[in-house]
């Protein structure tokens, strides 16, 4: 497999055996990972393409989609406000130290 980057544009190529055949609508789902390292844009058109090695025809399949690298990290992580924080740590607090003297209570029995 080679991965090439020209400014926004990926080209992934895939090898395919000569005796291969590729159904029209795959029975199972597929993936293929490549390592793109840093990539410094927003967004890059991505083409895959399966090919039958040294054969000189075009692809057999050629997929393409954008990717968007901002759209991957743009969930919002969840947060307590500074007061939900404090209340949350009186409580754990108040209940570890209802739990340590119940404990202290029946070992002195």
């Amino acid at each position: 497999m080679s991965t090439t980057i020209d400014g926004n544009t990926v080209l992934i190529q895939s090898p395919a055996l000569a005796p291969c055949s590729i159904p029209l609508l795959p029975t199972e789902p597929y993936q293929v990972v490549a390592n793109l390292g840093h990539l410094s844009g927003e967004t890059y058109q991505v083409t895959w393409n399966v090919e039958v090695v040294g054969s000189g025809f075009p692809p057999i399949r050629s997929i393409s989609a954008t990717f968007s690298v901002s759209s991957l990290f743009s969930v919002a992580a969840p947060a307590l406000s500074p007061w939900a924080m404090c209340l949350l740590l009186l409580s754990t607090a108040g209940v570890a130290f209802a739990a340590l003297r119940r404990r202290n209570g029946r070992l002195s029995r």
